[in-house]
């Protein structure tokens, strides 16, 4: 299933170069420690991220480099444009019209940690992609191998994937 394998590995290259536009109800910044912490109808975008929740929290170090962030709410909500497709080897995300797609994602919490190399969906998470959707109490993924892991609750839920047939290749 390539939503495993694409979300967010392949997001485009130019989403790091973008400028960041947030908006919030409240904010504080802690520019000592690094914290800076928005509260209440919280806006995040850059480049084709979008970022919906009711707080993040985030940490960057000296170098104003983003180290982490928790983004909570009822749920907390992304979206990214991904490249699907196998690029051309030189390390570029290329993306044309036919593999781009959107990933959306929520959960009541979603964690990145940059030294962890991982993004963590807890509570009610779900991730979709090309009408794929992948469902559970907790979903994480490892940025440097590029798995994801899709756990049940304590409630005795299920982990579930939904996924759309796909149309046969031409060779």
């Amino acid at each position: 299933m390539a939503m495993a394998v694409a979300w967010p590995a392949a997001a485009l290259d130019s989403d790091k170069t973008q400028p960041v536009t947030l908006e919030a109800d409240d904010f504080e910044l802690d520019l000592e420690s690094g914290a800076r912490i928005y509260r209440g109808q919280v806006e995040y975008r850059q480049g084709s991220v979008r970022i919906d929740c009711d707080e993040l929290v985030t940490r960057y170090d000296a170098d104003d480099a983003l180290q982490s962030g928790v983004c909570t709410g009822r749920p907390g909500r992304f979206q990214q444009t991904v490249d699907d497709g196998d690029g051309d080897g030189d390390g570029e995300t290329t993306v044309t019209p036919e593999a781009a797609t959107v990933v959306r994602g929520r959960a009541l919490t979603i964690t990145y940690d940059r030294a962890a190399g991982r993004i963590v969906l807890d509570g009610d998470a779900q991730v979709e992609q090309r009408g794929d959707r992948l469902r559970g109490a907790r979903i994480t993924y490892d940025l440097e191998t590029r798995r994801a892991r899709v756990t049940g609750g304590d409630g005795g839920e299920r982990p579930r994937i939904e996924a759309q047939p796909r149309k046969a290749s031409p060779n």
